[in-house]
């Protein structure tokens, strides 16, 4: 997207951050995990689309404000040797911005769900699924935005040690919605290419 900003950007801090978990596993593969917290950071960046009937993005401006944000969320995740393994995890956001400034909130999150996958097919061959649905507020004076709503499907060979090959579908659900920095989603897309771990 194209950029405007007006004036030089402040170092974001954060004076208070504390979060607190609880991790568990009753069975063998099997993990639980709850965990919430309190963030305050001054000077948060938020991103401000500029948005009309006939263009889905003319520009985006940067913006300062101090925010605090509450969160919690949950997870539960199984695991069977090399076989398969999947995670299914859910979060809430309670942002609170100074009064009148609700519209920095457009593309933060306020709640978000995930579902990851990989199984086994064959040796040495691994399919893969990811999804990933992010709700937005909505604000009074300027609507709803897009969610954040990512499916993709994958699969990777293990050519050698340490060396493998992939594809991947990503967006197939072909939607059309912006990030939260900003940058319009991709549509549609293939990548396949190689990977080396050292």
């Amino acid at each position: 997207p194209y950029w405007m900003q007006y004036g030089q950007l402040q170092t974001s801090y954060t004076p208070f951050d504390a979060s607190v978990g609880l991790k568990a596993s009753p069975a063998d593969g099997l993990g639980f995990k709850l965990q919430g917290g309190y963030r305050i950071t001054k000077n948060e960046l938020f991103v401000l689309p500029g948005l009309d009937d006939d263009c889905s993005l003319l520009y985006a401006s940067l913006a300062q404000e101090k925010a605090k944000v509450a969160y919690g969320g949950a997870s539960v995740s199984y695991a069977y040797l090399d076989w398969i393994d999947f995670t299914l995890s859910g979060d809430y956001y309670a942002w609170d911005v100074p009064e009148g400034m609700d519209g920095l909130l457009l593309l933060k999150p306020q709640y978000a769900v995930g579902f990851s996958a990989r199984g086994k097919v064959y040796d040495n061959l691994h399919i893969m699924l990811d999804y990933r649905y992010e709700g937005r507020k909505d604000i009074a004076s300027f609507g709803k935005a897009d969610p954040v709503n990512s499916l993709s499907v994958g699969a990777e060979y293990e050519l050698f040690r340490r060396v493998n090959v992939f594809a991947r579908l990503d967006n197939l659900l072909d939607k059309d919605y912006l990030t939260e920095a900003g940058y319009p989603e991709q549509g549609f897309r293939f990548m396949a290419g190689l990977s080396c771990r050292f």
